[in-house]
């Protein structure tokens, strides 16, 4: 049998066709005796590949542990150099010159997973040297990815103690005295300097103070990103991460200043993950990197995990979530799906990053399965697992989760269900999604249509379960021209700014009414209340509306004409009644 495309395709998964394409230009030393092709790939370490066709079949053996079914990536990878025609085809008479390579290579293939434990590593170091003197001066190729690999091994080298980093940082931390922090703040309001005693003010104190331990680790791990050092620069924030764990509350004279040490140094960890995946975005990754980088974060989870008596660190995996989609590649899905699996951590924890793996994978079974275990707990999965369904046109099954996870996530999923759901298709639905919207968002043109959907007596009820919000209350009241209980709720409204907002309906329907009401008003406040500038630019620009009544213009003038009389002597209500065109 001939080896071909359409029997590579039958003899291989779908993962390792893909695998084997990343693989194919790591092909080295492809040569053809007869009908057996041998070579070696070079992946994690360097597998030995040997294809021969056979009249009934072809036989495939690597030194890998690929056992899950069909070829293997690095046979993939070998066929397909073989049907491009990229190996070297030695001729007979040339065969005894290869007959020690060729032995050895059989018995390499043979026993090819112990052959480093029980061949190389037992020979003697002159006879090891020797050997990998002669390969490299043969091997052109093995040369140049001894140097690429020496190169790498620079990147991926981790030269800083996570643990010991973390100690230092949280003893810096520690020693952040807080009550010892005063700062003179300028107000522009009246232009005084003078100490803070807005607990706000004295928390972003607080919070500069943890800015400045952490920030120059922050930039440290920048640093070594710029430099392609991608796994040092996780390290240290690793080492942040890990600082921020068990910090004590500060003393209670202290307690003013930071409402949650702990939460607050958290929150500045996560900006500086922000940075890095920005910073990610413009650099260029290499499979290795991203693998050890994974490792890194799962050897710390585990021992974490495994030895609670160590620190009281928690390494969830939602904290990593943006950093692990921002390196992943199709090329490293899969290593990261296998260590997820191995750890029993496909959960809810990680179901935003198993969905990304699943989809650069192309396994769409594998996401769909996951969009279905978790689209309870995740109202973002929810949302992506009805786009999928909506995408594929199965509106059964769209339906089917819409319904489910609108009782679990009304506020997040409404707007979203709404652009999707018909009324013609599932009126009910439409109305319950119509009348929720509506309701929370206080938006008036949801109304609008959802009154054409329901009868007047459960319009009424929407109405008067709005009564208790005057400005969306009145807006109901104005759609359905009920103008008379809109004037009466406003000859009650105590609040200036939504008085303003309860009229603006009725200012010319009622224009007498509601200008004795501004009158009077205005009066009462300044005459009663008013005492600072921020009070009189309240009153000016609540007055601003009378300007809109029509017919009213004279009298408008006469009263701003009394007012800027009757109280000449408040410079300030008449620099801010002209800042308003009075």
């Amino acid at each position: 049998m001939k080896l071909t495309k359409a029997w590579l395709k039958e003899a291989a998964t779908t993962s390792s066709l893909y695998k084997g394409d990343d693989f194919s230009e790591d092909v080295g030393e492809l040569k053809k005796e007869q009908n057996k092709y041998t070579a070696i790939v070079f992946g994690e370490i360097i597998y030995d590949v040997q294809i021969e066709e056979n009249e009934l079949d072809i036989d495939c053996f690597c030194t890998c542990d690929f056992d899950t079914g069909g070829l293997c990536a690095h046979a993939v990878a070998v066929c397909l150099n073989i049907l491009d025609g990229q190996y070297e085809e030695i001729e007979l008479e040339t065969q005894v010159d290869f007959e020690e390579t060729v032995e050895i290579i059989d018995y390499r293939l043979k026993d090819g997973k112990n052959f480093y434990k029980n061949v190389f590593k037992t020979a003697t170091e002159n006879t090891q040297d020797n050997f990998l003197q002669q390969l490299f001066e043969h091997n052109e190729f093995l040369r140049k990815n001894f140097l690429e690999l020496q190169q790498n091994h620079e990147k991926y080298k981790v030269s800083i103690d996570i643990t010991s980093l973390r100690k230092n940082i949280f003893d810096q931390l520690l020693s952040v005295d807080f009550s010892e922090k005063e700062a003179v703040f300028d107000f522009p309001i009246n232009g005084q300097k003078k100490l803070p005693n807005n607990t706000l003010l004295k928390e972003e104190k607080a919070i500069e103070q943890i800015e400045q331990v952490l920030n120059p680790y922050g930039e440290k791990a920048l640093a070594f990103l710029a430099n392609g050092q991608l796994t040092n620069a996780l390290t240290v924030y690793l080492g942040m991460f890990e600082a921020s764990f068990g910090l004590p509350e500060p003393e209670w004279e202290e307690t003013p200043l930071i409402d949650d040490f702990e939460a607050e140094t958290m929150t500045i960890c996560q900006n500086w993950q922000a940075t890095i995946i920005e910073e990610i975005q413009d650099t260029s990754l290499e499979v290795e990197q991203i693998k050890h980088c994974i490792d890194l974060i799962f050897d710390r989870w585990q021992l974490h995990h495994s030895d609670k008596s160590l620190t009281d660190v928690y390494y969830d995996f939602k904290f990593f979530e943006p950093f692990l989609l921002a390196i992943l590649t199709p090329a490293t899905a899969q290593y990261l799906k296998n260590l997820l699996a191995k750890n029993q951590l496909l959960n809810y924890q990680t179901a935003q990053i198993s969905l990304h793996c699943a989809a650069l994978l192309r396994q769409e079974d594998w996401w769909l399965e996951i969009g279905e275990n978790f689209a309870g707990n995740d109202p973002d999965i929810a949302e992506k697992l009805m786009q999928k369904y909506h995408q594929l046109n199965q509106m059964d099954e769209f339906y089917r989760i819409a319904r489910y996870t609108f009782d679990l996530f009304p506020d997040k999923l409404t707007s979203f269900l709404l652009k999707h759901i018909h009324p013609k298709v599932d009126r009910p639905f439409y109305i319950e999604l119509l009348t929720f919207y509506a309701d929370k968002k206080q938006d008036i043109e949801a109304f609008k249509e959802l009154r054409e959907f329901i009868s007047p007596e459960t319009k009424e009820v929407f109405i008067q379960n709005n009564a208790t919000n005057p400005v969306f209350y009145t807006k109901l009241l104005a759609t359905e021209l009920r103008f008379s209980e809109i004037l009466a709720l406003a000859k009650t409204q105590k609040n200036a700014w939504e008085f303003n907002e309860l009229v603006r309906p009725i200012l010319n329907i009622y224009p007498r009414d509601i200008f004795e009401m501004h009158v009077k008003r205005t009066i009462e406040n300044l005459t009663l209340h008013a005492t600072t500038r921020l009070d009189y630019r309240r009153i000016c620009k609540n007055l601003v509306s009378i300007k809109e009544i029509k017919g009213y213009d004279d009298t408008r003038k006469d009263f701003i004409k009394r007012l800027k009389k009757q109280f000449k002597h408040r410079i300030e209500f008449l620099e801010e009644l002209s800042a308003v065109g009075f």
